[in-house]
């Protein structure tokens, strides 16, 4: 335990009695951790930085390279730690060592950042003022800021495994992810056809070191029977460059792509994949849609999205759309699995705008968690899945 005035205390009774020990500071230290029984690091005011290697018998102070005043110390082991600097002054990031604390390095992830968390000596994310959430995968050589739902600022965030963390801030705000180490944030992946061909259309909301995209297609299973339903890949970032990702970035990019190899009247599977540098394939989930020529009463324009509001939402959201036809029509809530979570509408619609509201709850009844979701919209010749994100 640590305190002001370079105070360190320790205990080998369960707290029952506490001793001192010797820091060689008089600076407010604030944050300790051990590696192991031996090797720890203790950061503090005005950027000072103590490790020891016998258990705290002797500490030396290091250059940190930062007047600033550092607030929490994680070690992943003897060698590996990370530490993050003040976010109300100039020059806040996070600073790294890899020799157990004898030399640091600092990275900035961007601005105002208050608090880091690593779940492996590669992989970290950290957060700061105005939701800003940074994550790397490289051991901060690089970041990439995502997505967080929330204009609030963040003061504490903490991973279970490289998927699944928290995040903490203003006002008992909590947002959650599943998903952090997904290379690509898919927004929508939708399907239309007119002219004997299908043209697929995908937005991603942010990237993290994307090669591009692999199309994939077989036919429906409705269909399959007769015809043969295994995957087939039908386009590649290797041999295509409209699928080449945009490495990383936070900007919104669209892409499209169209496949006339198709046969009118046969309904068929699409499902996207991306590769990261790495060459993890993260494959999304497929959607459907029935060839169409003109001739067969697919006009184009006959559903389009009016409004999501509000989202972020709670406790509803309302989406708003139109139809200029007749069509029998689905709207379901999916989970970022791909699972349903429920059905908001399944039958006959008539022409004209629509407004359907969810309340956040499953086919039970029940409420679900915050996160992300998806509005699901199936009917004539489309398919269409609209990002939503629901905030406690």
């Amino acid at each position: 335990m640590v305190g002001s005035s370079g105070s360190i205390f320790t205990t080998a009774d369960g707290g029952a009695n506490f001793g001192t020990q010797t820091s060689g500071t008089l600076k407010a230290l604030s944050g300790i951790w051990f590696g192991s029984a031996t090797n720890g690091i203790i950061v503090g005011a005005d950027g000072v930085i103590l490790n020891t290697t016998n258990g705290g018998t002797d500490w030396a102070i290091r250059v940190s390279g930062t007047a600033n005043s550092l607030n929490k110390v994680l070690m992943l082991d003897n060698s590996h730690a990370y530490a993050d600097a003040d976010a109300d002054a100039d020059g806040s990031g996070v600073l790294k060592t890899v020799d157990g604390g004898e030399t640091w390095t600092l990275s900035h992830p961007g601005t105002a950042i208050k608090r880091v968390f690593f779940s492996d000596v590669n992989t970290g994310t950290a957060v700061g003022s105005s939701g800003n959430i940074y994550r790397t995968t490289d051991a901060c050589a690089n970041w990439t800021e995502q997505t967080s739902s929330t204009v609030q600022d963040l003061y504490g965030v903490y991973f279970v495994d490289e998927n699944v963390g928290v995040a903490v801030g203003d006002g008992g705000l909590v947002v959650t992810t599943t998903d952090a180490s997904l290379p690509v944030e898919l927004a929508s992946f939708s399907a239309t056809s007119k002219t004997a061909a299908v043209n697929l259309s995908w937005i991603t909301s942010s990237e993290i070191e994307n090669l591009g995209f692999i199309i994939e297609r077989r036919i429906s299973s409705s269909q399959a029977e007769s015809r043969d339903k295994t995957w087939i890949t039908i386009a590649t970032y290797k041999t295509n460059p409209v699928l080449e990702g945009q490495s990383s970035t936070t900007r919104e990019t669209n892409y499209v792509y169209s496949d006339k190899d198709v046969d009118v009247g046969v309904s068929y599977d699409y499902r996207l994949s991306d590769v990261d540098y790495q060459g993890q394939v993260t494959t999304h989930d497929a959607i459907s849609i029935l060839v169409k020529t003109d001739d067969l009463d697919l006009r184009p324009g006959s559903f389009s999205v009016k409004s999501v509001y509000s989202n972020p939402f709670n406790p509803d959201i309302t989406l708003s759309y139109s139809l200029t036809r007749e069509m029998s029509l689905s709207v379901t809530i999916l989970d970022i699995k791909g699972r349903e979570i429920a059905s908001l509408h399944n039958h006959q619609a008539v022409a004209g705008e629509h407004h359907l509201s969810w309340n956040g709850s499953n086919n039970s009844g029940i409420q679900m968690n915050s996160g992300l979701y998806f509005f699901n919209i199936q009917g004539l010749g489309f398919n269409q899945a609209i990002k939503i994100v629901k905030l406690d």
